[in-house]
């Protein structure tokens, strides 16, 4: 939500910041409405994960890895039009 409001902000070009000259369209604002809820949906697998009393801490730790590393992917791949090149990583 942090990314909207700055988007928000930036759209202003450089006019007067009021909320009354803020324009955002309505596919942006879906866009980060969803992201923000994937990133909340991942924290909350995290949670679940670790209060998961079945598995050990080596398990936990393991499979929260790859559940975060998983939606890093995701993200970045989304930032990047879903092109991938190794330069990109640096």
């Amino acid at each position: 939500m942090i990314c909207l409001a700055v988007n928000v902000l930036l759209s202003l070009n450089n006019q007067r910041i009021g909320i009354e000259k803020a324009q955002l369209s309505f596919i942006s604002f879906l866009i980060w409405l969803v992201a923000s809820f994937l990133i909340g949906l991942s924290f909350n697998l995290s949670s679940w994960i670790f209060d998961n009393d079945k598995w050990s801490l080596r398990e936990q730790i393991i499979i929260n890895f790859f559940v975060c590393f998983v939606a890093w992917i995701l993200f970045y791949f989304l930032l990047n039009d879903l092109s991938y090149t190794w330069q990109s990583l640096e």
